[in-house]
């Protein structure tokens, strides 16, 4: 989780400092995709909320 917030709070920056998604997808060797998402999250906590809900579902077939 960690590495969730670290991530969230480089795009966000890099947003608010006027880089493009691509730019950031480059700076942070990040997939397109992932870079999206994080830009498109309104706090932190709905990214975490999404990545608690996986990983719960992932372990439920155990």
């Amino acid at each position: 989780m960690t590495r969730t917030k670290e991530r969230y709070a480089a795009v966000q920056q890099l947003l608010a400092d006027g880089s493009s998604l691509e730019g950031i997808c480059r700076t942070l060797r990040l997939d397109r995709s992932t870079v999206r998402r994080f830009a498109r999250a309104t706090s932190i906590d709905e990214l975490l909320v999404k990545a608690t809900n996986l990983a719960d579902s992932r372990h439920a077939g155990l």
